[in-house]
């Protein structure tokens, strides 16, 4: 027995034929698709203006398997609300950077080390936590 635990899903206005969204993720991720709850804010606005939704959902064993048909999918149809990853993307990166305005993505501050030395140090949990 083949058990699937990722899909992938295209989402598609069903009075254009549009393909709007295409996402991957583990089963039942693609409820969001309809909800009004998506991190994607072009498929909230849809939802929300009451066009309707459909979804073909496509059932892999593995994420690895559902990242290859996702972005396979998405060079095939080059839906709306995907933008990361398309030419579009990367013309409106390059932009920004010769307008000075990109300055890439914010650097994750490692303060393990902090922490450890306030604990040493007998700071209190709550002056560690701040």
């Amino acid at each position: 027995m083949t058990t699937y635990s990722y899909e992938v899903y295209l989402c598609t206005r069903k009075d254009t034929s549009e393909v709007v969204y295409i996402g991957q993720g583990k089963r039942g991720r693609h409820k969001h698709c309809r909800s009004g709850t998506s991190h994607c804010y072009g498929l909230n606005k849809l939802h929300f203006e009451g066009v309707e939704i459909s979804l073909r959902i496509l059932l892999k064993q593995t994420q690895e398997d559902a990242l290859e048909v996702e972005k396979i999918l998405i060079e095939k149809y080059s839906p709306t609300f995907n933008i990361v990853g398309t030419p579009l993307y990367y013309e409106l990166i390059a932009k920004a950077k010769e307008d000075g305005k990109y300055k890439g993505r914010k650097k994750k501050i490692d303060d393990t080390a902090i922490r450890s030395a306030m604990k040493k140090e007998g700071a209190s949990f709550r002056k560690v936590a701040k």
